[in-house]
């Protein structure tokens, strides 16, 4: 797997360190990434072919294209026990009876589900096991969850993981909840919020740094996202953000939010992916300071005016 990073900080390191330092470490993680982008662009990528071929409930991966990222993926999915991947396939099957009436996915074929959402989801679980500062009983909360993805995945995967999954809509929470039941995952539970008033423990919530991990795909841009993740998870948790195949750009302009809502930009790591580039990305932020009680602010105001 392609990694930019830098060391993770110490209580000290963080501690002694002035505003500019913070600014520098960033661009260095970012600049980094965006050499070895600029570097691959004069290289033959070659296209990705369907990562997974789906026969009965069991799961086979054919990572033909030689990216590394993608090969983990493949080793990744086929050490999973028969029982999991079961589940992973009842899961499925029921998301795609629901989603005739309910319409919480995009995807109708079965086989893009698993290329599209199961592997997508799976593909986090290495870089979160990496950087989590502990990987046994991971509390872990995903932002945004719509059909249960990534997080339902994750929670089937890793039992001894606690993972909620927030979304703002509650015939997705419900969705997610009866599904839940119906398979057998009861490490996994849905939570009907909006994440501004999770992270601000409004209404009774008691969601405000009570993570160890928050993960997002396919939610928002960077800026709105820090705002919403990182009052979620407490000094030493992280944020990892699902992203395309180069965020830099992204990055760049959330610089300001990150830093004012406490994170630190740890790394840009290359996942496996269905995408034609045979990958896609995760961004690491490491909460280093507490985040202002301020944020987050009011529902709406994140998107209406990212920091």
């Amino acid at each position: 797997m392609q990694v930019a990073h830098l060391h993770r900080s110490t209580g000290a390191d963080v501690s002694a360190r002035s505003r500019c330092d913070r600014a520098a470490i960033f661009e260095a993680v970012l600049g980094t990434w965006r050499n070895e982008v600029q570097q691959r662009r004069h290289l033959a990528i070659p296209i990705c072919k369907r990562l997974l071929k789906v026969k009965s409930s069991s799961i086979s991966i054919d990572a033909d294209d030689g990216e590394e990222a993608a090969e983990e993926l493949s080793d990744l999915m086929e050490a999973l026990p028969v029982n999991q991947k079961k589940t992973i396939d009842d899961y499925l099957n029921i998301m795609l009876n629901v989603n005739k009436t309910l319409n919480l996915t995009a995807i109708r074929d079965k086989d893009d589900a698993y290329i599209r959402h199961v592997a997508d989801s799976l593909a986090l679980l290495p870089v979160i096991e990496k950087y989590a500062t502990h990987t046994n009983g991971l509390k872990v909360i995903d932002v945004g969850s719509g059909a249960g993805l990534p997080g339902m995945i994750l929670a089937i995967v890793r039992p001894d993981w606690s993972v909620t999954l927030l979304d703002t809509l509650g015939k997705r929470i419900n969705f997610i909840n009866s599904a839940a039941q119906e398979i057998g995952v009861g490490n996994a539970r849905g939570l009907w919020a909006r994440a501004e008033d999770a992270g601000k423990n409004k209404a009774g919530f008691e969601e405000r740094e009570a993570h160890d991990v928050v993960i997002a795909r396919a939610v928002a841009e960077m800026r709105i996202l820090a705002e919403l993740c990182l009052p979620l998870v407490p000094v030493g948790g992280i944020w990892v953000a699902a992203k395309g195949v180069d965020p830099s750009a992204e990055l760049a302009a959330s610089e300001k939010a990150i830093e004012e809502l406490g994170g630190e930009l740890v790394a840009i790591e290359r996942v496996g992916s269905q995408a034609p580039e045979g990958y896609r990305t995760a961004v690491i932020v490491r909460k280093v300071r507490p985040t202002p009680a301020k944020y987050p602010r009011r529902a709406g105001l994140p998107n209406k005016r990212p920091l």
